[in-house]
């Protein structure tokens, strides 16, 4: 074990207020850096804009499609009239892909469109890493995008429910997550609204409106515990893990949304795209040459997206490594790798509903930790915030399967300066 290097990442990041550097009892933000070229970055920001395109529009078409179809695609048939709804006028307010990035190739792997990771460390934390090792920041003034998009998607949210400056505006998380609840903590101070701060089990649901002396004395909704209704609500956690455990008190907030009484950041379209089936959809659409996507659109496809189908056997015929994964996963790169030729798996066994996509090996990076140096595999992430490329992140990833990531904050090299002649 580095002792030196130990008490130099913990000096480092107690100086950092409303932090968790530490995840799963383990070491999660890393004492270092990796330093990038503004090429780079520009490369793996316009993959996400193109890329994000591509999922807006199909988001337009989901909207349209029959029950069976959206079935299929593993919503619950409680879900399929909330899924429909455009509350704001954006797909996602916030949201996040993830790339394996090599030197010739951007392949799309993941986006998390409802319940994004990794957002104070991109564009708050990175800031100070940055400053720290004295190379610029990539990030540097996205924070500020951020809360533009927070606060118009608030403003949006208040016409949805008719509500004007009054109106109760709540930030929520499970309160068992300390990851969550600062996350959510962040945004909220972001976002610089009136607004208040309550764990998810504080608030307080009334399913029909109570009457007496034929007066309405508690209309039906969401309570905080002062009594008063709560208009728009941001729960940075919504539906994370698996459409088939949204539990009673969500499908009622779900119901509320639907009539109108209620308002959520993130919008209902962003648990739409969270599903990982989407890109088997737009895979699907690609292979078939869909005219619903123009000729240009479709190279789009070619070049950033990975083959993804709701069913293993192309893999398995074709004889093709692939990975497994949960059609509403959360956790950033998770699934199992599948290798053909009596190799087994690598990783935890899945027995939610899954979708098959073509494994792509992440590259490779020697890192400091606190245990000495490690090899590990670099994911990359990119935000979307109101449609457009933002903060740009990196996990990396220990082994196949390991869920507790390092988080490797990420810079840029200093430009060059050229020689002038006096």
């Amino acid at each position: 074990m580095d002792h030196r290097h130990k008490e130099k990442r913990q000096q480092f990041y107690e100086g950092i207020q409303d932090f968790w550097p530490d995840l799963c009892n383990q070491e999660y933000a890393l004492y270092d850096i990796k330093v990038e070229s503004k090429a780079q970055i520009d490369k793996i920001r316009l993959a996400t804009g193109r890329v994000g395109h591509i999922f807006f529009k199909t988001a337009r078409l989901m909207r349209h499609l029959d029950d069976e179809t959206l079935l299929r695609l593993g919503f619950q048939k409680k879900m399929l009239s909330y899924i429909r709804l455009q509350t704001i006028a954006m797909e996602t307010v916030v949201s996040r892909m993830e790339f394996a990035v090599n030197k010739r190739s951007v392949k799309l792997l993941t986006l998390h469109a409802n319940t994004p990771l990794l957002i104070k460390e991109s564009f708050s934390v990175n800031g100070d890493v940055c400053s720290h090792f004295n190379v610029l920041n990539p990030n540097a003034g996205l924070e500020e995008d951020l809360q533009k998009a927070l606060r118009s998607a608030i403003s949006y949210t208040k016409g949805y429910v008719g509500k004007g400056r009054n109106a109760n505006i709540v930030f929520t998380s499970y309160e068992k997550s300390l990851e969550d609840y600062l996350t959510t903590q962040y945004l909220m101070k972001v976002a610089n609204t009136e607004a208040q701060y309550l764990p998810f089990s504080d608030l307080r649901l009334i399913e029909q409106s109570l009457s007496g002396n034929k007066e309405v004395l508690f209309k039906a909704g969401l309570y905080d515990p002062k009594g008063d209704y709560v208009d728009i609500l941001l729960q940075r956690n919504q539906f994370s893990t698996s459409a088939s455990k949204v539990g009673k008190m969500e499908h009622m907030v779900m119901s509320f949304v639907e009539s109108g009484v209620l308002g959520i950041i993130n919008p209902p379209s962003a648990f739409l795209l969270q599903s990982n089936a989407v890109q088997a959809l737009i895979w699907g659409l690609h292979e078939e040459t869909h005219p619903y996507f123009t000729k240009k659109e479709h190279t789009w496809i070619a070049r950033y997206f990975v083959p993804t189908y709701m069913e293993e056997d192309y893999f398995k015929k074709n004889n093709v490594k692939y990975v497994e994964k949960d059609l509403f996963s959360r956790e950033s790169g998770a699934g199992q790798i599948g290798v053909t030729g009596g190799e087994g798996w690598i990783g935890k066994e899945m027995k939610k509903q899954s979708v098959y996509q073509k494994h792509v090996d992440l590259p490779s990076h020697e890192v400091k930790t606190t245990e000495g140096l490690k090899v590990v595999n670099v994911l990359y992430s990119c935000f979307l915030v109101n449609g457009k490329p933002s903060a740009v992140s990196i996990l990396a990833k220990k082994n196949p399967g390991d869920h507790c990531d390092y988080y490797l904050p990420i810079g840029v090299e200093h430009p060059v300066e050229e020689n002038k002649e006096e």
